[in-house]
């Protein structure tokens, strides 16, 4: 085989196998069933999952929470953290040392564990969103300049994230986010803003001034979808919100996003392509 064919081949291999690392993601919050919805997410959307551990990891310095995120003599330590959508926000008081100490990704779903309120992680310095806000029926979302940025489009414009199964949006968060920046926010009947979305780079000062040790995420999803057993997080969801988690995750982890069909054919071609002209 000539050496251009073996660069060719060996271009396209790497290619697909780009998910550098293995990923193990900790999801805290509810059970492995309550959490089915977000491991199917995970697996189907990115290619480096190869473990994820769901439990009430609440109790940062528990035996469970540290073996779950520090792995054990058989188990690899944690790569992602999940604040899923199934858990009771209570819990999440006074761990914001804990839990904002970690130097690996963290991800909320839900404003009610990254409040201020009840000393819970304070990464935004309000409480949220008064839960008969407005209902999440056409493009509720509205984009900053950093969220334009992430996710295309305008600072200002709108997205379309969540469906309108939901009677309300339940609930995003209020106040600031100390040196974070705002990707998205929705407003309520009253015509008040709330944070829908936001991120935090690893150095920076939360909303109530703690230093975040690693990247962070807040991404509210609204599990309101009439009569979904177990908590059908991600069902609220569009096409175009799925997209944009998806973005936002492989953002601030090493997630591997599956690559579109399209682009996967595009580069199996180009490769091809180059082999069949190394034939003439």
């Amino acid at each position: 085989m000539k050496p251009f064919q073996k660069s060719a081949i060996a271009s396209l291999a790497l290619w697909a196998t780009s998910s550098a690392s293995a990923i193990t993601v900790v999801i805290s919050g509810g059970n492995a069933a309550g959490n089915a919805e977000i491991t199917s997410f995970l697996n189907a959307n990115f290619s480096n999952v190869t473990e994820v551990r769901s439990g009430d990891f609440a109790n940062f310095t528990s035996t469970a929470t540290q073996d779950a995120l520090n792995g054990t003599v058989t188990s690899a330590a944690a790569d992602l953290v999940i604040f899923g959508r199934q858990t009771t926000s209570s819990a999440y008081q006074n761990v914001a040392a804990g839990y904002n100490g970690l130097t690996i990704p963290v991800v909320s779903l839900t404003s009610f564990v990254t409040r201020s309120t009840g000393n819970r992680l304070g990464w935004t310095s309000g409480n949220i969103l008064n839960q008969n806000s407005t209902g999440t029926a056409g493009a509720e979302a509205t984009l900053t300049a950093a969220g334009a940025l992430l996710f295309g489009g305008v600072a200002g414009g709108t997205l379309d994230l969540h469906e309108s199964e939901g009677s309300t949006f339940n609930a995003a968060g209020t106040g600031s986010v100390g040196e974070g920046e705002i990707l998205a926010t929705i407003e309520n009947t009253a015509g008040g803003t709330a944070i829908l979305a936001a991120r935090w780079n690893a150095g920076d000062l939360s909303g109530t001034g703690d230093v975040l040790g690693g990247d962070r995420l807040l991404f509210n999803l609204d599990p309101d979808v009439p009569g979904a057993t177990p908590d059908s997080t991600f069902a609220s969801l569009t096409t175009t919100g799925e997209a944009a988690l998806i973005t936002a995750l492989e953002d601030i982890s090493d997630l591997t996003a599956v690559p579109e069909p399209s682009s996967l054919l595009l580069c199996s071609l180009g490769a091809l392509g180059l082999l069949r002209r190394q034939r003439y």
